[in-house]
Order: structure tokens, then sequence, then C-alpha cells
């Protein structure tokens, strides 16, 4: 069970609580959400989720956490090593895409993840920490929302993507940009990634996949 404390709406609290349970890294979503400043140690969790940056309230959660790790989610006003020696067992920011966000919280509860910075496409690798995508020796440098669009194409494995889909696995939906935006990182990702073994295909009405180069529609 996983409960979210502090410092979110709760429109913002059940979107993470929804984007939590949908990435499979817990089984439930429980509690209430409730100020850190209220915890009393009494809540049933694998782990705790905080927004806020004040370095008291970090540490009071940490005093009473019985063990169970301490997440800071969306904080801001400090820097993350002053939030990890504050007493947080991670720090995760708004710009990590959902995925980053499950590697992340399953490193965090113990679990395994197999290259959790690695994805492949059609012999492709795109390491997402460097932002480079490669193939046979060749290699790109992409900015990190290309690198985003790029990795949840990767994900999808050929499924269509629509736009609004794509903007919420790069974004959270409280900074989000206007959507046509998807269009011009697209043209970009298209003009980097023409000597890749695959091509990103529009799908009128629906959106954009991967597909390897040559094959049948």
């Amino acid at each position: 069970m996983l409960c979210i404390l502090g410092g979110y709406s709760p429109e913002e609290a059940r979107y993470r609580a929804d984007m939590l349970a949908s990435c499979g890294v817990v089984s439930e979503i429980g509690g209430d959400v409730v100020a850190a400043s209220e915890y009393s140690g009494d809540i049933s969790a694998d782990v705790l989720i905080l927004a806020t940056s004040a370095a008291a309230d970090i540490a009071l959660v940490k005093a009473q956490s019985k063990g169970r790790p301490v997440v800071l989610w969306g904080a801001v006003g400090q820097n993350a090593r002053e939030l990890l020696l504050s007493g947080a067992d991670e720090v995760l920011s708004q710009a990590m895409s959902i995925d980053e966000v499950e590697a992340r919280l399953s490193l965090v509860l113990g679990r395994a993840v197999v290259e959790p910075n690695v994805r492949s496409y059609a012999g492709a690798v795109l390491d997402t920490e460097s932002n480079e995508v490669s193939f046979n020796g060749f290699s790109v440098r992409l900015t990190r929302l290309e690198a985003g669009f790029l990795d949840a194409l990767m994900h999808a494995k050929g499924r269509v993507l629509g736009k609004q889909e794509l903007m919420d696995r790069v974004y959270s939906s409280f900074e989000q940009p206007e959507v046509k935006l998807v269009d011009v990182v697209m043209c970009k990702l298209r003009a980097k990634t023409g000597k890749l073994p695959f091509e990103i295909e529009t799908v009128w009405g629906q959106g954009n996949r991967l597909r390897r180069r040559g094959a049948a529609c």
C-alpha cells in the first residue's frame, strides 16, 4: 500500500495516485492525503510521498516513518542534495516521465529494474540519461524533450500514441504546454533519426508511432 502525503491539491493528489497505480510499482493506493506535519506514523504504507520542500517536515516524517522510504515528488525551493540531506530517500522532479518515476520508486522499494535508463526498438538504443540514440556505430544526441517523446514511442512498440498521451508521458498535467508542441518535436526527431532503422509515422487523426523501415504498412 502507498500513502501520498502533504502539499498536493486534491486534484493533483488524485492525478499522481492514478499515475502510480497505472505504472504497477504498488498494488494499491491507500490512506488519506494528510499534511506532513500531521503524520503520526500510524498510516500503513510501503513508501511515503511528499510535495513539501521544508526540511522540518521532511525530518518529522522521516523520524516517524518506521524505516519506510520517504520520497519527494515535485518539491521545489531547494536542490536535490539539500532535500536528500534533510532525510529524503529519493527526489523526483516534475519533468520526469512516468517510466523514470516507476524505475526510481522500484529501486527505492528494493525491486529489480533492468536497465531503467535504456530503451530499444528495431535495434536502435536510446539512453535516456545522456539523451543519445545509437545504432551500429551511428549515434545522435537529442534534446531532453526529444528523448522523452522518443522514449514514449519506443515503449509503445509500434502502438499509436495520441498527442495528449505523449504529453502526459513527458509532462505532469499541471505544467503542460500546448499540444501543438508535439508536431514541432516530431518534425525535429524525423530529421535527426533519418539514419536509424525506424521511422516516425503519423497516423492521420490518431497520433504517431514507430515503424521499422521497410516494414509493410
